[in-house]
């Protein structure tokens, strides 16, 4: 569970990968990096752009619920299903 005090930037970050990718942006989003080197925090924000990609793919299905519930089910099964155990 994260501090729902961050929902809202989250949301809104959620919210642009979608305007500039689709749905196809969150369902496959992935966090590329090992280590924070940005300059903090945006002002009004309580997180580094580093910790807030960290945070939204942690809690992507809760995040996406904020504003699209049925994305938020897609991206629950695709997670679930890539998840599974390979044969």
């Amino acid at each position: 569970m994260f501090d729902k005090s961050m929902l809202p930037e989250l949301v809104a970050l959620a919210q642009r990968i979608q305007n500039r990718s689709g749905s196809y942006g969150l369902i496959n989003y992935e966090v590329y990096h090992d280590a924070c080197a940005c300059m903090g925090p945006s002002p009004g924000d309580k997180l580094c752009s580093c910790r807030q990609r960290e945070s939204l793919n942690k809690n992507m299905v809760e995040v996406v619920s904020q504003f699209d519930e049925d994305l938020a089910k897609t991206i629950s099964l695709a997670r679930f299903s890539r998840d599974l155990p390979k044969e």
